[in-house]
């Protein structure tokens, strides 16, 4: 496996487990720690993808938001690898869209489906990813 591939690996595991509610909650309450974590559902990442102009922590946010999509699709990527036992859940199509695109319809489409607001953040984003990127037929499954 390649350093790179290793490493984007790696950066999608810890961003599912720190939005992982099992290991930020006991129960139904809330830890310090979750508290602390932004977009750890489909709202808070919608809104840190959408982050006005006017706001002072914009590019935080939207450093966030990118590195949350594209460490969730390279983590897709490597799980649905040719030969590999996980079928894709999404096909990104040719030509590729804009990360900015990419961000831009995930918040049209959490504003359009505000039963996922509450969902987590990942699940929320391949639901997306599903519903706006889908796979085709047997010879777009496959990774280009």
């Amino acid at each position: 496996m390649k350093t790179g591939a290793i490493i984007s690996s790696f950066v999608a595991g810890v961003l599912l487990i720190v939005t992982s509610p099992a290991l930020a909650q006991r129960g139904s309450e809330a830890t310090a720690v979750e508290a602390d974590v932004p977009g750890r559902n489909v709202g808070d990442l919608a809104e840190l993808c959408d982050a006005g102009l006017q706001d002072p922590q914009r590019s935080d946010a939207q450093a966030y938001c990118n590195g949350f999509i594209v460490g969730v699709g390279q983590f897709h990527a490597s799980i649905t690898a040719a030969g590999g036992a996980q079928r894709p859940i999404f096909c990104i199509p040719h030509p590729q869209p804009t990360l900015n695109g990419v961000a831009a319809a995930y918040v049209t489409w959490a504003r359009g489906n505000p039963q996922y607001a509450g969902e987590r953040a990942v699940d929320g984003l391949m639901r997306f990813a599903a519903e706006t990127y889908p796979c085709l037929s047997p010879s777009t499954t496959r990774r280009r």
